[in-house]
């Protein structure tokens, strides 16, 4: 056996190939060093920004000074460009004085001219004075808001060279303009701001007048929206999942102008530690280094990146221990040997399989065409070019590719720990049907096989957009295939061969460290696996977070046991395992011949598709549709119920509304039989003539054959029909006086089982007579042997409540859409308590068809969200009034937010409701709309507070950003658009008591008269004091066409409001300083946040 070393001993080799091959081989020992570390970190961000201008600049006629106030750091977002374009360093100042550190730099650097990235509103005349004194020219970049202060730079920049390029980014996620910075600053590109959803008017007034030609989008499409994509000429989109992965993938894109050699920087990339990365970036750019995002601990993202990139051995870390700990320096102190082939068609290993070659470190394959063979490699294997063969191989470690870079790779007989397939490259990796790009996979048979760990996106050409495909074309005898952490686009893997071996999938799931994943990249993280008959024997999924995965064709043995979307589109399973709390999507004439569903499921069956045989060990619920069928299904979970139009156990469901599975928890002593009784028939649906066939049970679980005679069956919760009757038991009337404590039936048992005909009038419906669901419980009395037990199942209609009795000391508490529905069929029930005890998602069937969500009229005394959102609620009812998710609410709303609502109405239109005394903290967006009194929380209130809007409020007269009438509003922040007629508040139209709000609409139009941005009246002996409205006065006083103003009655006293002229610029309401000055109701520490410069409430950040 051959051995090759990376240290000492195998240099001599190296001098004499270096020789020979001097630009073809190369072998580097990568063993971290003090002296290839370096951080650059001072006492605060000043002095960071001091150090970094110290190390880049002996001498600079020129220094860019920003704001280094946490609110004002987006007026440098696009300063890197020009700060390269003029070798200048970045220093930061706070408003009022100049910085000592800045101050000292300035000496030190000889500085004759500062360009100013904020206005005279943010750094004060104070500071330009003691520039002056520095006889210091000043040029002045900040302009009105952040649109145009970039709009500014690009300006300065265009003085210098032409400009061809520009970069468009989201103008609130600083990351992903810090993150393309250093990049932009390298090409001389102009970094511009826009919104999400329209193009900013200076940006493409830019863009136009410069004729520019090129544009890098940079971010998802929730940063910047398609249609302000189309808008820009030539675009490119770089984005990823998340700002780490953004910045990844701008990386991988323009990784031919870095130069890594210089040191890679790493900044936390977090809001609270982007200063770093801002003030840093002049000096990347300077050197063409790559700038690395991570958190204070290395995020598993750039972990996983540098695994696979090693030649990233130089780290310099931008901030203190506070800012990336010492783990990141750590892991380069360990980094192992490394050896680096470049020489094409290299044969490496050895030629006799019987005298195998070892590699002791880590191989590096820079070369086309290279062959190793008969070799192990202690460490791992990194395959960067063309061609590669591997015949015989076993890697310690793991293997590295990429096939778009390293296309066309075989393996043949190789064993390896784990094999990692990457991109970060936004074009992904490109797998060409016809063999442009290809990855064929070969084992021997006594091999362990192969780990995959996809990372990255990836596209297949000639397939559909944004899929990425690869087959496994052989599969005999191939080991254990692990599908882990796949990142970025669809996946397509085909199995076509024979896979005796699980294949398992693993964490797929984005690592998007301390963010939420946003909702609008849920929908670009599918994973596809398709198996041709007799493939894939087990299939084993661990998926988490969600993720989306689609099965098709055949598969023998599928388990499931983590909590995603799963999707079968057609094929045969023969059976299927739900060992987790996944969700199931069965369409397109699936056959599941066994399914067992033992967590907390939903299965939901269409398009002809059926199952054979179903049990729920767990708690599940079934939506079908009217050409489906499960042919036996049996239940022991005691919240699992069916719904829809199919057939279940021979029976036909005919309710779009919830019908029971057959079954109960067993209980000590009493359990019911479930599905069918000995004789054949079927679970009724309640309403109809029904066997039931009880059991008793004793401790054992065995039949209490020694119970005969008759017993006393009480059932609770059942409605009088209205002629004295509760319905019938075996023919018979039932009747008593006293539902609520239950109507007491004899049923006669024969060796421990009863054959009972029950009718049970269970519910009225809003029409008198529908059938609606109550739970039903059946206490058997008399068994001497066995105690008094008691046993729980569910019948026809709306599904009961399984947690609470609606009471201000037990509320009902509410998980699934079905559940908030249902309360409008509790007709009976007055001042009920409700809490929240999960997200809703409303935009389901058939909520989110035709009309929409009805209003619920139902006596609700007090509605708590528990800092729950109920998401996409969808009202389309342009001719009716009064709409809104719950009509009136006695004491109050609190703790609940409604994302992306659409509501649509006549008069009296709102998100919320019409009408309650008090409403806190919650949180509306999306879209309201109507022609009379539409208001975006609610129409009627007696106080609001704490709550904010962002939303797009439009109708005619009476329209209201936050709501229409209130007698006290404190504390609550409006943004979005208003427009409508005549009588337009901002915020709302009338109020007593007005205190601490902000306005920050970015439109509020009107045909008409009467408008104001914050309220357009309040009422005499109210009062108005400390509240702000951005770029326009509190109140637009302007006369209407009779001569009077806005105020048709003046308040009692009006405190310090923004009244006269005194306006709130952009910047100015970016500071938290300007709300805290509102008083304690904005407690930064409790309940608002500062995200991208506005507030927001605390308790929705995960899901903003």
């Amino acid at each position: 056996m051959t051995k090759i070393r990376a240290g000492c001993r195998f240099l001599v080799v190296m001098i004499i190939l270096l020789s020979l091959f001097p630009a073809n081989m190369l072998a580097l020992n990568t063993a971290g060093k003090e002296s290839n570390q370096a951080r650059i970190s001072g006492a605060d961000r000043y002095e960071t920004a001091a150090l970094i201008a110290q190390r880049g600049w002996d001498k600079s006629d020129s220094v860019i000074l920003s704001a280094g106030m946490d609110a004002n750091l987006v007026d440098a977002l696009t300063a890197a460009p020009l700060a390269r374009t003029k070798d200048m360093p970045i220093l930061l100042t706070s408003g009022h004085s100049l910085n000592s550190f800045a101050g000292e730099q300035l000496k030190r650097l000889e500085t004759k001219t500062v360009y100013i990235t904020s206005g005279q509103g943010v750094i004060k005349q104070a500071v330009l004075d003691e520039l002056s004194a520095l006889k210091i020219n000043i040029v002045p970049l900040g302009g009105a808001d952040r649109y145009e202060t970039a709009v500014n730079i690009a300006q300065e920049i265009k003085k210098t060279r032409e400009l061809d390029t520009v970069v468009v980014t989201t103008s609130l996620s600083n990351a992903d303009a810090l993150t393309i910075a250093p990049i932009a600053a390298v090409n001389g590109w102009p970094v511009l701001l826009t919104a999400a959803n329209t193009l900013s008017p200076d940006t493409g007034g830019f863009i136009n007048q410069e004729q520019i030609a090129k544009t890098y989008v940079i971010g998802g499409v929730g940063a910047v929206s398609p249609t302000v994509e189309k808008a820009l000429p030539d675009p490119t989109r770089i984005g990823g999942a998340n700002r780490f992965e953004t910045n990844l993938r701008i990386i991988e894109n323009f990784k031919h102008q870095l130069d890594f050699s210089q040191g890679t920087y790493f900044a936390n990339g977090l809001n609270e530690h982007l200063v770093d990365s801002l003030v840093g970036s002049s000096l990347i750019a300077r050197t063409s280094s790559p700038l690395i995002l991570t958190e204070k601990t290395l995020s598993p993202t750039v972990g996983s990146y540098l695994d696979g990139h090693p030649e990233i051995i130089k780290p310099i870390i931008l901030g203190g221990e506070g800012a990336i700990d010492s783990s990141l320096p750590a892991r380069f102190q360990q980094t192992p040997s490394l050896v680096s082939y470049g020489e094409p068609g290299s044969v490496l290993g050895s030629p006799d399989s019987a005298d195998i070659q070892v590699f002791e470190g880590s191989v590096l394959l820079q070369g086309d065409s290279i062959t190793i063979k008969n070799a192990v490699i202690e460490r791992d294997l990194f395959i960067r070019g063309q061609g590669a063969v591997l015949e015989n191989v076993t890697v310690r470690g793991k293997i590295y590719t990429n096939p778009e870079n390293a296309a066309n790779t075989r393996i043949d007989m190789v064993q390896s720990q784990r094999m990692v397939i990457q991109s970060y490259s936004d074009n992904g990796i490109h797998i060409d049907r016809n063999g442009q790009y290809g990855l064929t996979i070969y084992t021997k048979e006594e091999a362990e096989g192969i780990h995959l760990d996809f990372e990255g996106c990836l596209k297949a050409e000639n397939a559909r957009e944004q899929l990425a495909a690869i087959e496994f074309a052989s599969g005999n005898g191939v080991g254990q295939i692990q599908v882990e952490r796949v990142l970025g686009r669809q996946w397509q893997l085909t199995f076509s061969g024979i896979f005796n071996q699980p294949v398992v999938v693993d964490k797929m799931a984005y690592d998007h460290g301390s963010e939420a994943i946003p909702d609008y990249l849920k929908p670009d993280m599918p994973l596809d696996i398709t198996s041709a008959p007799n493939a894939i024997k087990r299939l084993e999924i661990w998926a988490e977070n969600g993720q989306l995965l689609t099965l098709r064709g055949y598969f023998e043995q599928v388990k499931v046991h983590s909590r995603l979307n799963l999707v079968l589109d057609g094929g045969v399973y023969d059976e299927i395992s739900l060992l987790g709390d996944a969700g199931v999507s069965v369409h397109n004439q699936a056959v599941l011949k066994n399914v067992l569903a033992a967590g907390t499921n939903q299965l939901s069956l269409t398009q002809m598709s059926k199952i054979d045989h179903l049990k729920i060990t767990g708690n599940a619920v079934l939506r079908t549709d009217a050409h489906t069928s499960v042919a036996h299904a049996e239940a022991a979970g005691t919240q699992s119920v069916m719904s829809g139009y199919g057939t279940v156990n021979g029976i036909r469901l005919n309710s779009p509304q919830f019908v029971p599975v057959p079954g109960a928890k067993e209980f000590t002593a009493v359990s019911y039989a479930i599905a069918v009784d000995p004789e054949g028939t079927p679970y009724p649906v309640a309403g109809e003539v029904n066997p039931l066939m009880l059991t008793l049970k004793d401790k054992a679980g065995k039949t209490a054959a020694d119970v005969n005679g008759v017993l006393e069956l009480t059932v609770a919760n059942v409605i009088e029909a209205g002629d004295g009757t509760y319905g019938s038991v075996n023919g018979a009337a039932i009747t008593g006086t006293d539902y609520t404590a239950g109507i007491t039936i004899p049923v006669t048992f024969e060796q421990g089982k009863a054959r009972v005909n029950l009718v049970l009038n269970h519910g009225k419906g809003p029409t008198g007579d529908a059938r609606v669901e109550q739970e039903v419980w059946f206490t058997l009395k008399g068994l001497t042997s066995l105690g008094s037990h008691t046993l729980r199942f569910q019948v026809a209609g709306y599904r009961g409540y399984s947690h609470g009795k609606g009471t201000e000391a037990d509320p009902y508490i509410i998980f699934t859409a079905e559940e908030l529905n249902a309360l409008r069929y509790h007709v009976d029930e007055k001042d009920m308590y409700i809490e929240l005890g999960g997200d809703i998602d409303l935009g389901v069937y058939p909520y989110n068809t035709g009309e929409g969500w009805v209003p619920i009229e139902a006596s609700i005394k007090k509605f708590d969200g528990k800092g729950h959102l109920i998401r996409n609620l969808y009202i389309n009812r342009p001719n009716e009034d009064y709409q809104a998710l719950l009509r009136r609410v006695g004491s109050g709303i609190q703790n609940v937010g409604l994302l992306d609502v659409k509501v649509t109405g006549r008069q009296h239109v709102a998100a919320l409701t019409m009408g309650t005394q008090f409403i806190g903290s919650v949180l509306v967006t999306g879209n309201i709309s109507g022609e009379h009194q539409v208001s975006g929380i609610a129409d009627d209130v007696m106080q609001i507070s704490r709550s904010m809007v962002r939303a797009a409020v439009s109708g005619g007269d009476e329209t209201s950003g936050l709501v229409r009438n209130a007698w006290d509003v404190s504390n609550c922040y409006a943004s979005g658009k208003i427009s409508g007629t005549d009588k337009i508040g901002g915020l709302t139209l009338g109020a007593g008591y007005f205190s601490g709000n902000v306005s920050d609409f970015s439109a509020i139009t009107g045909s008409g008269k009467d408008i104001s941005r914050m309220a357009l009246s309040i009422y005499p002996q109210g009062m108005i004091d400390k509240n702000l409205a951005y770029d326009g006065m509190l109140y637009k006083l302007t006369p209407g066409d009779n001569g009077s103003t806005v105020f048709p009655r003046m308040p009692d006293s009006i405190g310090s409001n923004n009244l006269d002229g005194e306006n709130k610029t952009a910047a100015e309401l970016s500071e938290q300083a300007t709300y805290e000055e509102l008083g304690p109701g904005w407690n930064f520490d409790t309940t608002w946040s500062m995200v991208d410069g506005r507030p927001e409430l605390k308790m929705f950040l995960r899901n903003r």
